[in-house]
């Protein structure tokens, strides 16, 4: 396995969009997730220092002239899309350990020590100030990266920075989805549904945690903040949510990003969870 991984890693910083890049990806994620817990730190450890290489170039963007259009964008959602897929991969190899060890957790989580710098490289992307039609590949595959770590990660340890990153990006997704107006963009459609899966991951996460609870995996001060923001959004959810659709709507079946919300929360909550939405 260190020999396979020294020799695919290398492609990974250099040219992650490659044919040999992508082929790499992919078969590194699934040895990550399928090769046992050593396997999975190899594979980490020989991985995501290359992906994260490659995101460090959006620092050179931040506070400068340079122009957007400047950077190679297909290199950096390559790099954006490795980041979810390991992370992917880790939930896959965790869930393996725990059902294979009688529920035992790994502890420290695995990808704890990339968590602070993810979540800045995600934020910057998703936090960049765009037009309402402008959602590119790379925001596309930010969006995604962070569904998959709201959904994979172990944020206990994230520091106040971040948290206040990650606050920023719920906020500008979340007003998107509350507006009934209909978009005939399929690339629109598309961002929604991601936003509206992160939204519900998220809502989950906060409504998940509870400090006097052995299921809590926040410490006291994030688990307070991310269940302070989850129960200011869910109200706003459900009343979208319950309300009529428009009646000048053309589309017999129009796309519901609020029912796409509270079915992610209910599908990564506890059955606590479930049960608070579907009885609100």
């Amino acid at each position: 396995v260190i020999g396979v991984i020294r020799r695919l890693t290398p492609s990974l910083g250099s040219a992650p969009q490659g044919t040999h890049g992508r082929a790499s990806t992919a078969y590194l994620a699934s040895l990550a997730a399928e090769g046992g817990l050593m396997t999975l730190k190899k594979v980490l450890e020989g991985c995501y220092p290359q992906f994260l290489g490659v995101l460090s170039l959006l620092d050179s963007f931040d506070n400068s002239n340079m122009k957007q259009n400047t950077r190679d964008e297909e290199k950096l959602t390559a790099a954006m899309r490795g980041v979810a897929a390991l992370v992917s991969s880790c939930r896959v190899a965790l869930k393996i350990y725990e059902r294979e060890n009688v529920g035992v957790q790994v502890h420290p989580h695995p990808l704890s020590p990339y968590m602070p710098s993810t979540i800045q490289k995600i934020a910057f992307v998703l936090n960049e100030p765009r037009g309402e039609d402008d959602v590119g590949s790379l925001s596309l595959a930010a969006v995604g990266a962070l569904e998959s770590v709201l959904t994979s990660a172990d944020l206990s340890e994230l520091e106040d920075e971040e948290m206040i990153l990650l606050e920023k990006t719920f906020s500008l997704m979340s007003p998107a989805l509350l507006r009934t107006e209909e978009d005939d963009s399929k690339n629109l459609e598309e961002w929604k549904g991601a936003c509206a899966r992160v939204l519900g991951a998220a809502i989950a996460l906060g409504l998940c945690q509870n400090k006097d609870s052995e299921e809590a995996t926040f410490n006291n001060n994030n688990c307070e903040r991310m269940e302070t923001w989850a129960n200011s959004l869910l109200p706003a959810i459900l009343t979208a949510a319950t309300s009529s659709p428009p009646t000048n709507s053309s589309k017999l079946n129009a796309i519901r990003y609020d029912w796409m919300v509270l079915a992610g929360a209910c599908a990564n909550g506890t059955s606590l969870v479930s049960e608070k939405i579907v009885s609100e």
